[in-house]
């Protein structure tokens, strides 16, 4: 397969077809299918067989970043266009720190400002430093209740995973990272199994741990044309180098920074030490990088806009009580049973 320029047009060969129309195709898919692109419609159309549409999916993508980065690139330099936005060098920016703190299994936090950015970056070459202030901004109570309130609860993806997700958070805050760890790390797969669409979806074989493990980096492929691009391409790079350098690193390939590996978490493989609470932090931050790629992915709106002050209160309430009481030793059975790691 090659992409041909002739005049403005892209044309596809041998397949004989202009790029902008499988574009435009795309497009009115997506409005039509309550912005859910139907892939296989798109492949049916235009006769694409699976190798045509990953090759395609790819250019489109590639065309739909370089159209926002020129588009961002206008409107920051349009004086009669008042906007706050993070600028294409700034973005570029932020993924060159993400290349830093992969070292660490780590990316900046996807709620982050760009004073705390400036901060991450200060910080990058203090290991320390860098990981107990992503810590502290990833683990506050108040972040923790819009994530969990407003997206986790809400996005169909991901609340039917809420409870165990709220759960191991409780968990931490108590200080029992025994539980919080272990409550967790099946999670992530999970989450991921029922985007790829097992088992709800008739027909659909559970997918082999290759597929589960490069899922993210092929997310062009599901939706070529996502929302806020210029930030997926930010998320989803560093969640690909996580999950597959680190989370789901083959026990063959060697050690995961820290042990933060779910082979070495679900099956013990050795006794090296992998509940600590910077890898359950770890986890916070995979599971908030995912939610996002999710929510550009399927042009879906984030609920936490819409949340009240009374509905993050009450969970951030119940979050700083729980860690006043497990500070102030209330009922602290983990201490007593020798659970708290410190």
């Amino acid at each position: 397969m090659q992409f041909v320029t002739i005049g403005n047009e892209i044309i596809i060969q041998p397949n004989n077809i202009k790029l902008n129309d499988i574009k435009n195709s795309c497009k009115i898919n997506i409005m039509q299918n309550s912005n859910k692109l139907n892939i296989e419609f798109i492949k049916q159309e235009f006769n694409l067989s699976n190798e045509d549409w990953s090759y395609i999916s790819k250019e489109i993508y590639d065309e739909h970043l370089s159209d926002a980065k020129r588009k961002r690139e206008e409107d920051l330099a349009n004086p009669n266009i008042h906007i706050c936005a993070t600028s294409n060098d700034e973005i570029s920016d932020i993924i060159q720190v993400n290349n830093q703190l992969f070292q660490y299994a780590l990316s900046m936090p996807t709620f982050c400002t760009m004073h705390e950015f400036k901060t991450i970056k200060a910080f990058i070459n203090d290991k320390n430093k860098v990981i107990n202030y992503i810590k502290k901004i990833t683990m506050e109570p108040d972040i923790r209740a819009a994530q969990q309130i407003g997206r986790f609860e809400k996005i169909p993806l991901f609340k039917e995973f809420s409870k165990i997700i709220n759960a191991g958070l409780l968990s931490y805050y108590r200080g029992n990272y025994i539980s919080s760890y272990m409550t967790l790390v099946p999670v992530i797969e999970g989450i991921i199994l029922r985007w790829y669409g097992y088992p709800n979806n008739i027909g659909t074989n559970k997918p082999s741990f290759d597929k589960v493990k490069n899922f993210i980096k092929k997310t062009y492929q599901r939706q070529p044309m996502p929302s806020n691009i210029l930030f997926m391409e930010v998320h989803s790079k560093i969640a690909d180098k996580i999950l597959k350098e680190h989370f789901f690193k083959p026990s063959t390939d060697g050690d995961a920074y820290d042990n933060f590996n779910r082979h070495l978490a679900l099956h013990f493989l050795n006794n090296n030490k992998f509940v600590t609470e910077e890898n359950i932090m770890r986890l916070f931050v995979l599971l908030d990088l995912l939610s996002e790629i999710y929510i550009y992915e399927e042009y879906h709106q984030d609920p936490r806009f819409n949340l009240t002050n009374k509905e993050r209160k009450m969970y951030t309430d119940i979050y700083r009580n729980t860690i006043l009481m497990s500070q102030l030793n209330i009922n602290d059975f983990e201490n007593k049973l020798n659970l708290k790691m410190h």
